[in-house]
């Protein structure tokens, strides 16, 4: 049994700001930082590292997301949006008013979506038997029109297309664990009847 593992130190360097949760930081709250924060993805990789667990998974590099890759699931105006306020010096907003990123933020989500691509390849291709990709900017909210919910691109429906357009791949499963329902997943296949969409959600009760 393989199973493969994508991280990339770029992924944490994806930067959300100072804000106090969603709160940005004024005179009256101290900074702090945003709720999508590198802290937990940067400690699991770490964490994969120092346990020798690292040593038992079969790496797998990264690819930078195409424009065609992209497209097959956003629209171009949402590309637009987001290269140009990745230029901005200090960047901007996927598109919610609560999703903000730094300089170069296109750069990184793109590398996320092709993570995901990669770790997907590698499953559908047989190099591995199973995959996990630990990217940063996060994926299931973004729906084709704008980012929300701290997601940029839809990077699990973005790997999806890939594997249909180019390996052949038909029916699809998207199984969703999280304590949010991933909303933008449903929306990008609600009407394809070859992509079933499963939400575990998780509840403290």
């Amino acid at each position: 049994m393989k199973t493969g593992f994508v991280w990339e130190e770029l992924y944490g360097w994806h930067n959300t700001g100072s804000n106090t949760g969603q709160v940005p930081s004024s005179s009256q709250v101290q900074p702090y930082q945003h709720f999508e924060s590198a802290e937990t993805k940067v400690r699991f990789a770490s964490l994969v590292e120092v346990s020798g667990l690292a040593k038992d998974l079969v790496r797998i590099p990264a690819i930078q997301a195409t424009e065609t890759d992209l497209l097959r699931v956003h629209t171009q105006e949402h590309l637009d949006h987001i290269k140009r306020e990745s230029q901005n010096p200090k960047g901007g907003d996927a598109g919610d008013g609560d999703s903000p990123f730094g300089r170069g933020g296109y750069e990184i989500a793109a590398l996320a979506a092709g993570g995901a691509i990669a770790a997907l390849r590698a499953v559908v291709s047989g190099d591995v038997n199973n995959a996990y990709a630990l990217v940063r900017p996060p994926g299931h909210h973004a729906i084709a029109s704008t980012g929300m919910g701290y997601c940029i691109f839809a990077n699990a429906a973005i790997a999806i297309e890939n594997v249909r357009a180019t390996m052949g791949i038909g029916r699809v499963v998207v199984v969703d664990w999280d304590v949010h329902h991933g909303n933008g997943t449903q929306e990008i296949y609600y009407s394809d009847p070859d992509v079933l969409c499963i939400y575990i959600r998780l509840t403290a009760d």
